[in-house]
């Protein structure tokens, strides 16, 4: 569900104050249901994310956000750090932010190079 919830959005059937917006938004506060699943925070952060920019990362496809259901997901994001389990190893993340690293065809593996 929380893959589709743009395509669902883009043909109508997520609108504001709608049956189908609010059957979203108690699926996604269903913390239960979200921990039976699976459904780690980076997941819930990124769907959130492109969810309420109105457009995928991929293709064309375009849609008005519903705040009903942008609100759900932030939520969802907050509460599924509950069920995390940590997995008892040490990790290190380096991030690179230098200038050389914001531009946006080296940082995104959909588009090519053309000079």
């Amino acid at each position: 569900m929380i893959r589709n919830l743009g395509k669902m959005s883009s043909i109508g059937l997520l609108v504001p104050l709608s049956n189908a917006a609010r059957l979203v938004t108690q699926r996604l506060g269903d913390a239960d249901a979200m921990k039976d699943a699976r459904v780690h925070p980076f997941a819930l952060l990124l769907a959130q994310t492109t969810y309420a920019s109105g457009k995928g990362v991929k293709g064309d496809l375009t849609w008005r956000s519903v705040p009903q259901v942008t609100d759900a997901l932030e939520s969802a994001f907050y509460s599924s750090f509950a069920f995390v389990e940590p997995t008892g190893r040490r990790h290190y993340l380096a991030l690179d932010v230098s200038g050389s690293m914001s531009w946006q065809a080296a940082a995104s593996p959909t588009r090519t190079f053309t000079p």
